[in-house]
């Protein structure tokens, strides 16, 4: 129980020093947290569980790469964050539409050639999202397809809140000008 009061950059420092124990109070601290944002994008309770131990492992061989005075906590999100764009990835899944979209668009086609434009719409959509900066593409994958909140991208990322806002509102404003393009 003395563990979950010590600091996480003390524990990463015992962990470093050879103490297992104290790498096991970092997962207790940061284990419900990985498996709510990787259930969040997978959908999946088991699948998010596997994911998580897959993190803490890759975690655990990469920390004496962690910085002394970076905080652990946006660290290891950044590893789930990753591992799990990784596996949509693999797995062929299609980023999800992160704004508001004429309902319509999303409606059930009833003709081929609706289907067919619906289908050349989110094509052009996801062309888009590809050409916008890697930073910003981040920056979206974490709020809209990870489900983290603007907080908790701004801790993942190491970034200012302000930031994060403002990277999210200049990609959906260039978004949504592509969007009435199409439509």
């Amino acid at each position: 129980m003395l563990g979950l009061k010590r600091s996480d950059e003390d524990l990463v420092s015992d962990c470093l020093a050879g103490d297992r124990e104290a790498f096991g109070t970092l997962v207790q601290r940061y284990q419900k947290r990985v498996i709510g944002v990787a259930y969040r994008a997978l959908r999946d309770n088991g699948l998010a569980e596997d994911l998580a131990q897959e993190v803490f492992m890759r975690a655990y061989r990469s920390l004496k790469g962690f910085k002394t005075g970076k905080r652990f906590g946006p660290w290891i999100m950044a590893i789930c964050a990753n591992r799990t764009r990784d596996y949509l990835k693999l797995r062929g899944k299609r980023a999800e539409v992160i704004w508001d979209l004429d309902r319509s668009l999303r409606a059930p086609r009833s003709t081929p050639l609706e289907r067919a434009a619906a289908r050349e719409t989110l094509t052009r959509i996801e062309q888009a999202i590809s050409e916008l900066p890697e930073e910003t593409q981040e920056v979206l994958r974490l709020r809209f397809i990870m489900g983290l909140d603007y907080q908790e991208v701004a801790e993942t990322l190491g970034l200012a809140l302000g930031t994060v806002k403002s990277r999210i509102s200049r990609a959906r404003e260039a978004l949504r000008l592509l969007v009435q393009e199409v439509l």
